[in-house]
Protein backbone atom coordinates (compact mmCIF):
# COMPACT_ATOMS: atom_id res chain seq x y z
CA UNK A 1 0.00 0.00 0.00
CA UNK A 2 2.59 2.70 0.96
CA UNK A 3 4.30 1.53 -2.68
CA UNK A 4 1.45 2.48 -4.31
CA UNK A 5 1.38 5.88 -2.97
CA UNK A 6 4.88 6.70 -3.50
CA UNK A 7 5.17 5.05 -7.10
CA UNK A 8 3.46 7.89 -8.43
CA UNK A 9 5.35 10.20 -6.81
CA UNK A 10 8.51 8.87 -8.13
CA UNK A 11 9.25 10.84 -11.21
CA UNK A 12 10.38 9.14 -14.57
CA UNK A 13 14.28 8.76 -13.53
CA UNK A 14 16.06 5.15 -13.97
CA UNK A 15 16.16 4.60 -10.72
CA UNK A 16 11.99 5.23 -10.25
CA UNK A 17 11.86 2.88 -13.36
CA UNK A 18 13.81 0.14 -11.74
CA UNK A 19 11.55 0.74 -8.39
CA UNK A 20 8.18 0.10 -10.68
CA UNK A 21 9.91 -2.86 -12.24
CA UNK A 22 10.57 -4.39 -8.88
CA UNK A 23 7.11 -4.08 -7.64
CA UNK A 24 5.80 -6.11 -10.75
CA UNK A 25 6.51 -9.74 -8.68
CA UNK A 26 5.55 -8.21 -5.31
CA UNK A 27 2.03 -7.68 -7.16
CA UNK A 28 1.91 -11.06 -8.89
CA UNK A 29 2.97 -12.91 -5.70
CA UNK A 30 0.05 -11.24 -3.93
CA UNK A 31 -2.69 -11.69 -7.11
CA UNK A 32 -3.19 -8.11 -7.54
CA UNK A 33 -2.78 -9.10 -11.08
CA UNK A 34 -4.67 -6.53 -12.70
CA UNK A 35 -2.52 -3.86 -11.19
CA UNK A 36 0.72 -5.85 -12.25
CA UNK A 37 -1.11 -5.84 -15.62
CA UNK A 38 -1.60 -1.47 -15.20
CA UNK A 39 1.84 -0.97 -14.23
CA UNK A 40 3.47 -3.38 -16.72
CA UNK A 41 1.17 -1.64 -19.29
CA UNK A 42 2.54 2.06 -18.59
CA UNK A 43 6.25 0.62 -18.36
CA UNK A 44 5.98 -0.71 -21.79
CA UNK A 45 4.49 2.85 -22.55
CA UNK A 46 7.81 4.64 -21.21
CA UNK A 47 9.25 5.82 -23.85
CA UNK A 48 12.51 6.67 -21.89
CA UNK A 49 12.58 2.71 -21.20
CA UNK A 50 13.21 2.21 -24.83
CA UNK A 51 16.78 3.59 -24.23
CA UNK A 52 17.32 0.64 -21.46
CA UNK A 53 17.60 -2.82 -23.44
CA UNK A 54 17.44 -4.82 -20.12
CA UNK A 55 14.76 -3.13 -18.32
CA UNK A 56 12.64 -3.59 -21.39
CA UNK A 57 13.86 -7.70 -21.39
CA UNK A 58 12.23 -7.12 -17.92
CA UNK A 59 9.03 -5.93 -18.75
CA UNK A 60 8.56 -8.48 -21.84
CA UNK A 61 9.43 -11.11 -18.85
CA UNK A 62 6.16 -9.74 -16.79
CA UNK A 63 4.38 -9.53 -19.85
CA UNK A 64 5.02 -13.16 -20.70
CA UNK A 65 4.38 -14.04 -17.29
CA UNK A 66 0.89 -11.95 -16.88
CA UNK A 67 -0.19 -13.40 -20.51
CA UNK A 68 0.10 -17.53 -19.95
CA UNK A 69 -3.55 -18.59 -19.23
CA UNK A 70 -4.75 -15.79 -21.29
CA UNK A 71 -3.27 -15.05 -24.38
CA UNK A 72 -0.88 -17.79 -25.25
CA UNK A 73 0.51 -15.64 -28.81
CA UNK A 74 1.40 -12.96 -26.81
CA UNK A 75 2.86 -15.00 -23.53
CA UNK A 76 5.05 -16.47 -26.64
CA UNK A 77 6.21 -13.17 -28.02
CA UNK A 78 7.02 -11.17 -25.34
CA UNK A 79 8.58 -14.54 -23.63
CA UNK A 80 10.97 -14.74 -26.78
CA UNK A 81 11.64 -10.89 -26.44
CA UNK A 82 12.71 -11.69 -22.65
CA UNK A 83 15.00 -14.51 -23.40
CA UNK A 84 16.73 -12.80 -25.97
CA UNK A 85 17.16 -9.54 -24.41
CA UNK A 86 18.52 -10.82 -20.56
CA UNK A 87 22.60 -11.02 -20.97
CA UNK A 88 23.42 -14.40 -20.33
CA UNK A 89 25.68 -14.66 -17.69
CA UNK A 90 24.14 -11.84 -15.29
CA UNK A 91 20.20 -12.96 -15.93
CA UNK A 92 20.49 -16.66 -16.58
CA UNK A 93 17.68 -17.21 -14.15
CA UNK A 94 15.39 -15.45 -15.41
CA UNK A 95 16.28 -16.16 -19.22
CA UNK A 96 15.44 -20.06 -18.15
CA UNK A 97 12.16 -19.28 -17.00
CA UNK A 98 11.34 -16.96 -20.23
CA UNK A 99 12.55 -19.76 -22.12
CA UNK A 100 10.26 -22.51 -20.10
CA UNK A 101 7.02 -19.94 -21.12
CA UNK A 102 8.55 -20.20 -24.36
CA UNK A 103 8.00 -24.06 -24.99
CA UNK A 104 4.93 -24.15 -23.07
CA UNK A 105 3.27 -21.54 -25.02
CA UNK A 106 4.49 -23.28 -28.07
CA UNK A 107 2.89 -26.43 -27.06
CA UNK A 108 -0.46 -24.55 -26.30
CA UNK A 109 -0.45 -22.88 -29.67
CA UNK A 110 0.38 -26.82 -31.26
CA UNK A 111 2.99 -26.39 -32.37
CA UNK A 112 5.08 -29.22 -31.01
CA UNK A 113 7.96 -29.40 -33.33
CA UNK A 114 9.13 -26.14 -32.51
CA UNK A 115 8.51 -27.16 -28.91
CA UNK A 116 10.54 -30.25 -29.02
CA UNK A 117 12.95 -28.11 -30.46
CA UNK A 118 13.26 -25.19 -27.83
CA UNK A 119 13.30 -28.22 -25.31
CA UNK A 120 16.63 -29.91 -27.09
CA UNK A 121 18.24 -26.13 -27.40
CA UNK A 122 17.03 -25.37 -23.94
CA UNK A 123 18.70 -28.32 -22.37
CA UNK A 124 22.11 -27.79 -24.44
CA UNK A 125 22.10 -24.74 -22.66
CA UNK A 126 21.35 -25.00 -19.52
CA UNK A 127 24.35 -28.37 -19.48
CA UNK A 128 26.86 -25.49 -21.27
CA UNK A 129 26.08 -23.29 -18.48
CA UNK A 130 25.72 -26.09 -15.08
CA UNK A 131 23.60 -22.74 -13.60
CA UNK A 132 21.62 -25.03 -10.75
CA UNK A 133 17.53 -23.26 -11.97
CA UNK A 134 18.63 -23.33 -15.14
CA UNK A 135 19.03 -27.24 -15.44
CA UNK A 136 16.31 -27.37 -13.02
CA UNK A 137 13.76 -25.52 -15.91
CA UNK A 138 15.45 -27.66 -18.53
CA UNK A 139 14.64 -30.75 -16.87
CA UNK A 140 11.24 -29.46 -16.24
CA UNK A 141 10.64 -28.60 -19.89
CA UNK A 142 11.88 -32.25 -21.02
CA UNK A 143 9.55 -33.54 -18.29
CA UNK A 144 6.57 -31.67 -20.01
CA UNK A 145 7.39 -32.52 -23.51
CA UNK A 146 7.89 -36.37 -22.34
CA UNK A 147 4.41 -36.32 -20.93
CA UNK A 148 3.00 -33.97 -23.53
CA UNK A 149 4.17 -36.59 -26.03
CA UNK A 150 2.88 -39.36 -24.23
CA UNK A 151 6.14 -41.22 -22.98
CA UNK A 152 4.54 -40.59 -19.43
CA UNK A 153 7.52 -42.95 -18.25
CA UNK A 154 10.37 -40.86 -19.34
CA UNK A 155 8.29 -37.73 -17.82
CA UNK A 156 8.38 -38.99 -14.54
CA UNK A 157 12.20 -39.83 -14.52
CA UNK A 158 12.84 -36.33 -15.56
CA UNK A 159 10.47 -34.83 -12.98
CA UNK A 160 12.01 -37.10 -10.53
CA UNK A 161 15.65 -35.64 -11.00
CA UNK A 162 14.04 -32.41 -11.47
CA UNK A 163 12.57 -33.38 -8.20
CA UNK A 164 15.79 -34.91 -6.39
CA UNK A 165 17.70 -31.58 -7.51
CA UNK A 166 15.73 -28.80 -6.17
CA UNK A 167 15.33 -30.79 -3.09
CA UNK A 168 18.93 -30.74 -2.80
CA UNK A 169 19.19 -27.21 -3.47
CA UNK A 170 16.46 -26.57 -0.75
CA UNK A 171 14.64 -23.68 -1.87
CA UNK A 172 11.24 -24.12 -1.63
CA UNK A 173 10.53 -21.79 -4.94
CA UNK A 174 12.26 -24.64 -6.91
CA UNK A 175 10.34 -27.53 -5.45
CA UNK A 176 7.23 -25.99 -6.16
CA UNK A 177 7.97 -25.17 -9.37
CA UNK A 178 8.68 -28.87 -10.15
CA UNK A 179 5.77 -29.94 -8.08
CA UNK A 180 3.40 -27.52 -9.03
CA UNK A 181 4.23 -28.41 -12.89
CA UNK A 182 4.35 -32.37 -12.10
CA UNK A 183 0.95 -32.29 -9.82
CA UNK A 184 -1.17 -30.21 -12.47
CA UNK A 185 -0.35 -33.35 -15.10
CA UNK A 186 -1.54 -35.81 -13.06
CA UNK A 187 -4.56 -34.11 -12.13
CA UNK A 188 -4.91 -33.02 -15.78
CA UNK A 189 -4.67 -37.00 -16.16
CA UNK A 190 -6.92 -37.65 -13.14
CA UNK A 191 -3.93 -39.27 -11.53
CA UNK A 192 -4.82 -37.74 -8.15
CA UNK A 193 -3.09 -40.32 -5.62
CA UNK A 194 -0.13 -39.76 -7.24
CA UNK A 195 -0.73 -36.21 -7.34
Amino acid sequence: AQMDRELPEMGSSVHARIARLQYVPALLSSGRLTNARELVAALRRDEELRSEPTLLSWVSLYEAELAVGHDAALALAAAGRAKDGLAEGEYDDERSHAWLIEIRMLRVLRRNEDAASEVRKFGAWADERQSPRPLLRAHLAAAEQAWAGGRRDAASELYDIALHAAHERGIPADIAEVAISYGNLLIDSSDLTRA
